[in-house]
């Protein structure tokens, strides 16, 4: 019985040769010296070696109902390494609510799992894979640094398209392979073959998602050390932070926000934080309605330009009002003409919208403004689809500030020029208001 298929023998030897290259060269030596030095940190490895120990248990227990061989074993070592610690990165980087379901059945309940059970088992001849691996590689290395630079934004189209040919081009082979196979279906390593990846997702959801919580934590207690200088007063934040949370990360985030711009300096206040941090959760998760002449509901219209990330902060008080802002992300990375994106008003409404734009490189002026009105247009549609774009577009044309109202909204516009010395940039506002 062959354990390894030619795919993995190939991977493997390419793994080798590049090792070997990598000692005879000094800077690979010692960038590769640097990453195994950041791998070997002793609380990534306290987590990586918990991982595998909660693997180990569930080896163990498969172990009384399944015949356990090198072939399990194997399937089990991949799966730690490949998927395992995709979704453990997933887990630790991820800022916003516990996806670990969401990741697994992705991972699981679609045609993903059945076509890397496929692609693995039916493969080309040694020298056929020995060929396909790094061409394979090379592809995606490409792919991967053309998304970070502009100019080659046409080639990573193609080098794309190119692997998604080829993908889809092994897969009809091997789903031809896999219906000509006539013995496929009968023995029951077949399907062994396909289940224990789903047992083993299934069975790690726990682990990552008290790794979740626990990475959370950590991070929001590192941020307390500059709200409470005070160690006793921190311990006892901590504390409370752990009784009234619990699991609920984005209160927790959303306190630690309001502990570093309060810094409380009694219990009393830190627990009064606490219960505001949970009630705006509440209200976020599920909104009141507000009437239109009163304006928005904040937290939907933290959402109205949801498809541009502008990665807006947590809706809060500030002085008499509350406020909530993000910075539009562009098509290019780096850009020195920004888009904000901002909201304020009272604590369940908001009667303010703006939108602005600031240039600095004004030989991207006319796309990043034409970029802008998209902006606002996508805005108007979702905040108010009673206006006609097209008045507000001529009004946006003018060089003069001005307000006016149109169909039941006040909008306001306003450019600046700023000049300082050869220094120039620009200013562009629009604010909406209920009439």
């Amino acid at each position: 019985m062959e354990y390894f298929s030619t795919r993995e023998i190939a991977t493997f030897i390419w793994l080798v040769a590049f090792l070997l290259f990598a000692l005879k060269s000094d800077s690979v030596g010692k960038s590769m010296l640097g990453v195994l030095r950041s791998v070997f940190q002793v609380n990534l490895l306290i987590l990586l070696e918990a991982m595998a120990i909660y693997l180990m248990i569930a080896c163990f227990v498969l172990s009384f109902f399944i015949d356990w061989g090198i072939g399990e074993i194997k399937m089990a070592i991949f799966w730690y390494f490949f998927t395992g610690l995709a979704l453990l990165g997933k887990t630790v980087s991820n800022n916003g609510e516990f996806d670990g379901y969401k990741s697994w059945v992705r991972s699981t309940f679609t045609l993903l799992i059945f076509t890397e059970f496929l692609i693995s088992k039916y493969t080309f001849s040694l020298l056929g894979e020995l060929l396909f691996v790094p061409f394979m590689t090379l592809l995606v290395g490409m792919s991967t640094v053309a998304e970070f630079q502009e100019e080659h934004k046409d080639t990573k189209k193609f080098i794309d398209w190119a692997i998604a040919a080829i993908g889809l081009n092994l897969l009809a082979f091997t789903v031809y392979k896999f219906l000509s196979d006539e013995t496929i279906f009968q023995g029951y390593s077949t399907v062994i073959d396909l289940t224990l990846p789903i047992f083993f997702s299934l069975w790690m959801l726990p682990f990552y998602f008290g790794v979740f919580i626990f990475v959370n934590y950590e991070n929001a207690f590192s941020r307390l050390r500059y709200a409470f200088p005070d160690k006793n007063l921190r311990k006892r934040a901590k504390r409370i932070a752990w009784s009234e949370f619990k699991c609920n990360v984005k209160a927790l985030k959303r306190w630690v926000h309001d502990m570093q711009m309060t810094r409380p300096l009694t219990e009393e206040e830190i627990r009064a934080s606490t219960g505001s941090a949970l009630e705006m959760t509440v209200l976020q998760k599920t909104p009141p309605t507000v009437p239109k002449e009163q304006g928005w509901s904040p937290f939907l219209a933290q959402d109205y330009l949801a498809s541009y990330s502008p990665n807006m902060s947590d809706y809060r008080k500030s002085s008499d009002s509350w406020y909530s802002e993000g910075i539009i992300k562009r098509e290019r990375r780096f850009s020195q003409n920004l888009i904000f994106y901002s909201l304020e008003g009272q604590k369940t409404f908001a009667d303010l919208l703006k939108l602005k734009l600031t240039i600095q490189d004004l030989s991207k002026k006319e796309h990043d403004i034409a970029f802008y009105m998209g902006c606002l247009e996508d805005l108007l549609m979702v905040a108010a689809p009673e206006i006609d774009f097209d008045k507000v577009t001529k009004m946006a044309k003018g060089d003069e500030n001005c307000n006016d109202t149109i169909d039941g909204y006040v909008i306001s516009y306003r450019k600046e020029v700023i000049e300082i010395k050869d220094y120039i940039s620009e200013e562009y506002l629009i604010t909406l208001q209920p009439l």
